[in-house]
């Protein structure tokens, strides 16, 4: 009995998370654009002005190697039918919306582009947008284009990478002005582009989307357990925080540090060193499961 009722609370729970989600959520952002072109090209043709926009190719979690040093994961990545490449990012912290993560993103996308003896004019257009519950530059405009740009002059030079920051906590009756209401609506039926709301309704709504919206909240506090075991990291995540701590300092519990330490490699964010510290392993041993599991770890 005890199990049944544990059992429904946790159902509960995940119908609450469900029902409070917003595209403002990076990792429900990333599941309603998911294979989703019209979603994309909506968004794009919004913020950048352009009504014949179409996209060819997009793909959520887009990553990009670096076996020399950090990959990089991108929310949102598309082309289009000009081949301008999209990184769109929704970042809720300040601290992921640094400008420098832009130039780092525009870098590695770049050294992907060119063969040995290709021409520089072959570097296509980048576009990094990122997409901030609040006004980064404390400015009070509802976008920002930053450009490189001569001192002393109006000369925009052109490179071809713009990055472009959305006030998430702008309010307007514009269509960028409804687009920032949409990504922060919970209730598909009080948002304002219907391309969107279909999406959200279906992850919500249906059967099939709460169970891929289930699986989604499993994965998650999976992976909260594991940022835990950083103090600090990811606010807001108390209980993840908690477990994750408690399990990084349970004494003897070498499997289970172990685990967490193969999964922290296998997703390429931090240093071996960095494992070692937040595990309680030992350098020689992280360095040995990298080995095992032949991941290029900076």
């Amino acid at each position: 009995m005890e199990d049944r009722d544990s059992s429904e609370e946790k159902r509960q729970d995940k119908l609450q998370w469900i029902k409070k989600c917003s595209l403002m959520d990076d990792d429900f952002m990333r599941k309603v654009f998911e294979d989703n072109i019209p979603c994309t090209e909506l968004v794009l043709r919004i913020i950048m002005h352009r009504d014949d926009l179409k996209i060819k190719k997009m793909q959520t979690q887009h990553e990009i190697k670096n076996l020399q040093g950090r990959s990089i994961c991108m929310d949102v990545y598309a082309e289009d039918e000009q081949d301008r490449k999209y990184d769109l990012e929704v970042q809720r912290r300040k601290d992921g919306a640094d400008p420098k993560r832009a130039r780092y993103n525009s870098g590695i996308m770049d050294a992907n582009e060119l063969l040995e003896g290709d021409e520089w004019a072959k570097l296509p257009e980048i576009f990094i947008i990122f997409f901030t519950e609040k006004d980064y530059f404390k400015e009070g405009r509802i976008i920002y284009y930053v450009d490189r740009v001569i001192h002393g002059t109006e000369c925009v030079v052109q490179d071809g990478l713009h990055i472009i920051y959305i006030n998430g906590s702008y309010k307007d009756d514009s269509p960028l002005g409804w687009l920032i209401h949409d990504f922060h609506c919970s209730d598909p039926e009080q948002m304002h582009y219907e391309v969107l709301a279909e999406r959200v309704r279906y992850l919500k709504h249906s059967k099939e989307g709460k169970a891929i919206m289930g699986t989604l909240a499993d994965e998650i506090k999976e992976k909260w357990k594991t940022e835990g075991l950083r103090e600090g990291r990811a606010e807001g995540r108390a209980e993840g925080r908690a477990e994750g701590r408690a399990e990084g300092r349970a004494e003897g519990r070498e499997e289970e540090k172990t685990e967490v330490a193969i999964k922290m490699l296998k997703r390429n964010k931090l240093t071996k060193e960095e494992i070692a510290e937040d595990t309680g392993l030992s350098l020689e041993k992280i360095k040995s499961l990298a080995d095992k599991i032949k991941v290029a770890v900076f």
